[in-house]
């Protein structure tokens, strides 16, 4: 699939954090749900690397097949305007079929009833939520996945499936005005309605965000998350990456070792990259030929 250069920013972020998951792992199964899979490739002509398999695939997939993992995997992919998507996804992921115990393509907000029913309360599970719209996830989704919980007898401690959510911050803003009932939908509160009333237009975002990450605190668990912008020279918040973790180890790694990582890296060298690329891309596309040519 075409991709935007800031989900090859997303791809990075998940990449180093699958790396951590298989670090940490040891003997212990990993059930890992993407709801919105995509076709499993990325292509991005504004981007270092131009072409790559997706995160799951290749940080997660091919290490299972190596046998550095133990690994489940369930992928949807709705592909409602029938592009293919579904079928390229198919395609990609034949090789792993002995890791993949659920290969849909259905709503959602629907289909995680099926994959919680293939995973064991007490065990390790990820559901990376990623939509394109904000409100093709529903926050009722979110509420009944989190209710999938068990004492851990490994951590000691009350499991949750681990959430990586996609919080479209900016589809909510050009939204909120003509269509709010979808904004109630993906934050499962009106609360917001009073909020930005008094709010100035830039900040309206920081008030999806925060009430989202407050409703995610209330269901038991520990928020992360990350602002991703538009690549230079433009500045609008486009979403946040949100980690949400019950387990008070993984969240002791995300806090000291991955964020620092990630934050520095958005902000001194991946950003940079993408935004250098870009002006090389769009130069080229003009018709211009570069040094880096000869």
């Amino acid at each position: 699939m075409k991709v935007a250069p800031h989900t090859a920013l997303k791809h990075r972020m998940l990449g180093m954090y699958f790396m951590i998951c298989r670090q940490v792992a040891k003997t212990r199964w990993l059930y890992y749900v993407d709801l919105y899979a995509g076709d499993g490739e990325a292509e991005c002509d504004e981007a270092p690397i131009k072409k790559w398999k997706c995160p799951f695939i290749q940080s997660l997939l091919e290490h299972a097949k190596k046998g550095t993992i133990k690994l489940k995997c369930f992928l949807n992919e709705l592909d409602p305007d029938d592009k293919g998507i579904y079928e390229r996804l198919k395609q990609n992921v034949k090789d792993y079929k002995k890791f993949i115990w659920g290969l849909t393509r259905e709503d959602a907000n629907k289909v995680y009833v099926k994959a919680l029913k293939n995973i064991p309360k007490d065990e390790w599970s990820i559901f990376f939520l990623d939509p394109s719209q904000h409100d093709h996830l529903a926050w009722k989704t979110i509420e009944e996945i989190s209710k999938h919980e068990a004492l851990d007898s490994i951590s000691h401690c009350n499991r949750k499936p681990e959430l990586i959510i996609n919080l479209m911050t900016y589809t909510m803003q050009r939204a909120y005005k003509h269509k709010p009932e979808s904004i109630t939908l993906a934050l499962g509160t009106d609360e917001w309605k009073d909020r930005i009333i008094s709010a100035e237009e830039s900040k309206v975002h920081e008030i999806f965000s925060e009430i989202f990450i407050k409703r995610l605190e209330d269901l038991g668990y520990t928020v992360n998350s990350f602002q991703i912008t538009q690549t230079l020279p433009h500045a609008n918040v486009l979403y946040y990456m949100i980690f949400a973790s019950s387990i008070p180890n993984a969240n002791e790694i995300i806090v000291n070792k991955y964020k620092p990582y990630i934050d520095k890296q958005l902000k001194d060298k991946w950003t940079k990259e993408n935004f250098k690329c870009r002006l090389i891309s769009k130069a080229r596309k003009q018709g211009n030929t570069l040094v880096t040519d000869y």
